[in-house]
């Protein structure tokens, strides 16, 4: 779950783009990472208007594209505008490290609720990690 709260715009929603190795350099949609930022299509999360806060629960398993393993930045945005088109818009950053796939060995039975993947996902209000199912 990506969540954070915005201050002093009357927007209805925030706008998701993530930057990593191999993705285009405006940033991509978190659900589609063939998907450059800035071509009208964003990953969108509501604003709730009397606190300013917005979730975004992130279904990791559901990406299409490759997810390399690696740095990314997730970038949150106040405007439908792309990474390198940034001028007066406010935004804010998270850092996440798509970690190596875990195979099992030989001897061990498949389990379909091992994690594919981990996110580390690193925010100023401290560390969680989102585990996504196996397919």
């Amino acid at each position: 779950m990506l969540r954070g709260n915005i201050s002093g715009s009357s927007t209805i929603a925030v706008f998701l783009f993530v930057t990593g190795p191999g993705l285009d350099p405006r940033g991509v949609a978190l659900d589609n990472l063939n998907i450059p930022a800035g071509r009208g299509l964003f990953t969108t999360a509501p604003v709730r208007m009397e606190d300013g806060r917005w979730p975004y629960r992130w279904d990791t398993s559901a990406i299409l594209g490759t997810q390399a393993p690696g740095n990314y930045t997730v970038y949150v945005v106040d405007a439908p505008i792309d990474r390198l088109r940034f001028i007066k818009t406010e935004y804010a950053t998270m850092d996440i490290t798509i970690l190596p796939m875990e195979h099992p060995t030989p001897a061990t039975p498949f389990d379909p609720l091992l994690p594919v993947f981990a996110l580390a996902i690193a925010a100023s209000a401290g560390l969680c990690r989102y585990f996504s199912p196996r397919r």
